[in-house]
């Protein structure tokens, strides 16, 4: 429990130095240059790879993710970061520097992204199923950096073509209503789903048949669209061989892939760096520490305790990336246990039955941390049920970008974190965002 353009185009070059230190970003794009232009299937790839290679920005791959559980009760501030600390009393300022950095990694892999999808149809010798298959991985990728705005600033400019000037025209675009932000992110997703039919399932580097649905499964939790939650959750479990890993700690092991791995992005053979073990490690910089709460959670003989937390000298930390020499921890976008969790939380939300496969759904996260089934003797009704599963969502998925999120859909938040103002559920819009976008729609959040 606690208390207490887009702009991206434009930022000033001040902000890329104060945050150079722990951001792995590059500076923004102010245009999509001539040089750049996709022209042939060599230039296809690379622009390709370059929309994968902006979602390891360090602003995705740490801050997002860490911001999640500060912002809740997983974590908490541990050093003399500012910004940290106003995130983690539910306060942020719009001029804080994640909450900045956050809006414009994601922008700036919207306008990759763009950039393909506007170019796809003009590159030559491509077959049909290459022109299919690209356009799902760009809408997917798009679908993602959109839901995760929308989480934590509500609606958002939506963009479907990429910023190739600097005109007002192009600059200057208003929110879109959370509502409106959904149906875009839906739009993609299930256009996507289509374009990539039949596919199965791929290395899980990059986007493919599960994923897609594995986010459907998960936007439709979002929109509390029980049904297509639960049919698409099911068709991800039962339909490409994906399993459970036996072995918890396997799946956070960097040089070993596990089968339980959905979609998720990679640093172990790439330049690029992943520091988010030394924010969170006490041996590391330890900007962001698990909470006691967290720590005691887990029950005695529960398999994910030490993978998932740790204890030093009375200081608690996150334990589940731990490569802090070679700060290569990947970022675990979507596995199969959130979809059983899913399943297990769309089917007890339609009706609670004694008999619900939600139990068996439920049981199978548990049995895997070693722990005893939960019967309908024990959750004899469905908010019983629910509590339960959200429990074990919380356990399972610490630490992974889910927690805020969870408990602001769940109507929790301001209960949980005693949060005494609804309008903090949301995120501020950055100022250096409203500073340059002057389109009238362009407002900010209430009470910032």
């Amino acid at each position: 429990m606690k208390k207490n353009k887009n702009i991206y185009f434009l930022t000033l070059i001040c902000f890329w130095i104060t945050s150079c230190e722990m951001l792995d970003v590059d500076p923004p794009y102010d245009t999509i240059l001539s040089e750049n232009a996709i022209t042939d299937k060599r230039g296809l790839d690379a622009a390709v790879n370059g929309v994968y290679d902006g979602l390891q920005s360090g602003a995705i791959v740490l801050d997002y993710v860490v911001i999640a559980d500060i912002a809740a009760d997983n974590l908490r501030a541990a050093g003399s970061k500012i910004d940290y600390i106003n995130i983690d009393n539910n306060d942020s300022f719009s001029n804080n520097i994640y909450v900045e950095a956050v809006w414009n990694a994601h922008f700036d892999v919207i306008n990759r992204v763009n950039n393909v999808l506007v170019n796809l149809s003009s590159v030559s010798g491509l077959s049909d199923a290459e022109i299919n298959r690209t356009e799902a991985e760009m809408r997917t990728v798009r679908a993602l950096c959109y839901f995760n705005l929308v989480r934590m600033y509500g609606g958002v400019p939506l963009r479907d073509e990429p910023v190739a000037g600097a005109s007002n025209e192009e600059l200057f675009i208003g929110r879109a209503s959370k509502s409106e932000t959904y149906t875009f992110i839906s739009d993609d997703l299930e256009t996507a789903a289509q374009l990539m039919e039949g596919s199965g399932k791929g290395s899980g580097l990059k986007v493919d048949e599960p994923t897609i649905l594995a986010l459907l499964a998960r936007v439709k939790l979002y929109q509390e669209d029980w049904p297509a939650a639960e049919a698409y959750a099911k068709s991800v479990i039962n339909e490409f061989g994906l399993e459970l890993d036996p072995d918890y700690e396997a799946i956070f092991d960097e040089n070993s892939p596990s089968e339980e791995i959905i979609f998720q992005i990679d640093f172990v053979n790439d330049n690029d760096i992943n520091p988010i073990a030394k924010w969170l490690l006490a041996a590391g910089r330890y900007e962001a520490a698990a909470t006691e709460e967290i720590f005691e959670l887990y029950q005695t003989g529960d398999n994910r305790f030490t993978v998932s937390v740790g204890e030093s000298n009375g200081d608690y930390y996150a334990n589940k990336y731990n490569n802090l020499q070679n700060e290569n921890d990947s970022w675990i976008v979507v596995r199969l246990a959130e979809m059983y969790m899913v399943a297990a939380e769309a089917i007890n939300e339609q009706s609670y039955d004694a008999n619900s496969e939600a139990f068996d759904f439920l049981n199978a996260i548990r049995d895997r941390a070693g722990l005893a089934d939960v019967g309908p003797l024990d959750a004899t009704n469905q908010e019983i049920l629910r509590r339960a599963i959200a429990l074990e969502r919380r356990k399972e998925l610490a630490f992974e970008g889910h927690r805020w999120h969870d408990l602001v859909r769940t109507d929790r938040a301001m209960e949980v974190l005693e949060i005494t103002n609804p309008n903090k559920l949301l995120f501020p819009i950055p100022q250096s965002e409203l500073n340059t976008n002057n389109h009238p729609d362009m407002v900010q959040n209430a009470d910032y």
